[in-house]
C-alpha cells in the first residue's frame, strides 16, 4: 500500500509534489493500492487554488481516497458527503471512504455505496489523530483481507480508542481492541 496525505504535498517543493504525484499514478497503474487522504491544512499551503488544484490531482492517482468532510465542507465547499464522493470519483479516484467524526463514515465501494456508524466513544480526551487512526485501522484490514464494510468497522473501533487518550500516539495495551 502506498499511502500519502495533504499534508505530505504541502510540505514539498512543487516539484516534489509533481515526483510523488508521478510516483502515486505509476504505482496505481501497476496494481498497487495508492491510498491519499486530503488531510487539508491551508496554513501549509502558499495558495488556496494550488491547494485545491494538487488535492484534486492527487486524489485522482488513488485506488482509495480516504477524506474527512469537515476538511472537504470547508474548503471545496461540499454541501454533503455525497458531492465529496462525486467531487473524487471524477477526479480519478477509486473508492472513497468519507470520515464524518461521530456521525461515522460513507464508503463508495465500487458502484455499492453504505455508512459505517461510529464506534461509541468514552470520554473524549484529545481528537488529535483520530482520522489517522482510522485510515491505519481501515488499510490495516483491508490488507489482511477483509472487506471494506469490517475494515470501516475496526478503523472505528480504532479511532475511538485513540481519542480517549492524549496526544496520537497511544500504547497498544491501551487501544482496547
Amino acid at each position: 500500500i502506498v499511502y500519502f496525505s495533504g499534508i505530505t504535498l504541502a510540505i514539498l517543493p512543487p516539484e516534489g509534489r509533481s515526483t510523488l504525484i508521478s510516483i502515486a499514478r505509476s504505482a496505481r497503474q501497476a496494481g498497487k493500492t495508492v491510498a491519499f487522504d486530503p488531510n487539508i491544512r491551508p496554513r501549509l499551503w502558499a495558495s488556496k487554488d494550488e491547494m485545491l488544484a494538487t488535492i484534486a490531482e492527487a486524489a485522482g492517482t488513488a485506488s482509495i481516497v480516504l477524506p474527512g468532510f469537515d476538511d472537504e465542507a470547508a474548503h471545496f465547499g461540499d454541501g454533503s458527503i455525497e458531492e465529496t464522493i462525486a467531487r473524487y470519483r471524477r477526479s480519478g479516484g477509486g473508492d472513497v471512504v468519507v470520515k464524518d467524526g461521530a456521525r461515522g463514515a460513507t464508503l463508495a465501494i465500487g458502484s455499492a455505496q453504505f455508512h459505517v456508524p461510529a464506534h461509541p466513544a468514552g470520554a473524549v480526551v484529545d481528537t488529535t489523530s483520530a482520522g489517522d487512526s482510522f485510515n491505519g485501522g481501515y488499510l490495516m484490514r483491508l490488507a489482511a483481507g477483509d472487506d471494506p464494510e469490517n475494515a470501516a468497522r475496526f478503523a472505528s473501533r480504532l479511532a475511538s480508542s485513540v481519542i480517549g487518550h492524549p496526544g496520537a500516539l497511544i500504547t497498544r495495551s491501551a487501544l482496547g481492541l
